[in-house]
């Protein structure tokens, strides 16, 4: 990644070289060279920031990061009244002819900055911590867990409901109640019936004096 970086550095300083002394250039090829001035180092900014985080220490990170931010907020608030001194006093391309050698001094920096900490050399690595569950997560495992143990009622219920089912279904397996039988059911039912009915008479007159 760091050649990556300087050469998108060496573009850009080239590109704002170029437009310093292009005063008279058609204005296309003055917005090209803006453009590639500005869009060649634009990924300088956060692949240096991650080269700093691997350079130091896990503990110093905040610390260096905490110093990169006050430079770069450094540079913004100088560079405007800078550029403006060199634009009024020296001439009109000084800013940019600086801008060019300071990016050209970055890209050689960046080549010349010590390899990141092999991780393998860093040290054994720090166990993960024990993941705890939030007491609502347990409670909702807990619920679960009932949820899928069966219960007596459960399968008494359930018994009761196979039993009325296989009725259901015996009956069903009979076929439908024809005119036929139920004719046939009432006459048996009624023949029942008087046959009680004389014999209950005959009880009657025998126990008569």
């Amino acid at each position: 990644m760091r050649r990556q970086l300087s050469a998108g550095l060496v573009v850009g300083a080239l590109a704002s070289c170029a437009m310093a002394f292009a005063g008279s250039a058609p204005a296309p090829v003055l917005i090209g060279l803006a453009l590639l001035a500005g869009a060649a180092p634009a990924a300088c900014p956060g692949g240096i920031r991650a080269l700093l985080t691997r350079l130091v220490a896990d503990g110093a990170v905040p610390r260096a990061l905490s110093a990169e931010a006050t430079l770069t907020q450094l540079t913004w608030t100088a560079a405007p009244a800078l550029v403006v001194l060199l634009g009024l006093q020296v001439h009109a391309g000084a800013p940019l002819a600086l801008g060019a050698l300071l990016a050209a001094t970055a890209s050689y920096v960046l080549l010349r900055l010590p390899e990141s900490q092999d991780p393998a050399r860093a040290g054994p690595a720090v166990p993960p911590l024990p993941r705890t569950e939030p007491a609502a997560h347990g409670r909702q495992r807990a619920g679960r867990a009932a949820a899928r143990t069966p219960s007596p009622w459960h399968d008494e219920t359930a018994l009761r409901t196979s039993s009325g089912t296989g009725r259901s279904r015996r009956r069903s397996a009979d076929g439908p109640l024809s005119p036929t039988r139920a004719a046939s059911g009432v006459e048996a039912a009624r023949c029942a019936c008087q046959g009680a009915a004389r014999g209950r008479v005959r009880v009657l007159a025998a126990s008569r004096p």
